[in-house]
């Protein structure tokens, strides 16, 4: 772990954590410091949450039990990347057995798909 260099204005500047798959805190906390932003100036304040690298304990609950969860993006990608739009969907092992990633981005089209089938199935996917 490096040095942190305190922001003259913000100190510490601190950002609370959020869950890479569902979005909500995690209860960690980074320690931004001096973060300089060439399109928004030097030395900016943090953003209140920002994208974790850790699930919450719900999720990597889902994880460890081999559930399959997809995160839904829209269907075109910006800039190359894929825009998540939020949602997100947890799904039994045998949903997707021959799937080989626990965790996997999902078009909206086809996530739809995936709703319209659980509906037609009876029950949730």
């Amino acid at each position: 772990m490096g040095n942190i260099r305190l922001s003259p204005k913000y100190g510490v500047n601190p950002t609370m954590l959020v869950c890479p798959i569902c979005g909500e805190p995690t209860g960690e906390l980074a320690l931004m410091g001096r973060i300089n932003d060439k399109t928004r100036g030097a030395d900016i304040e943090a953003p209140k949450y920002s994208m974790g690298n850790t699930p919450c304990d719900k999720c990597q609950e889902w994880l460890d039990k081999g559930y399959k969860i997809l995160l839904e993006t829209e269907d075109m990608a910006i800039n190359g990347e894929k825009k998540r739009t939020g949602r997100f969907m947890v799904l039994r092992p045998e949903a997707l057995p021959d799937f080989p990633h626990q965790i996997a981005y999902c078009k909206h089209t086809l996530y739809e798909q995936f709703l319209e089938q659980g509906s037609n199935d009876g029950n949730k996917a």
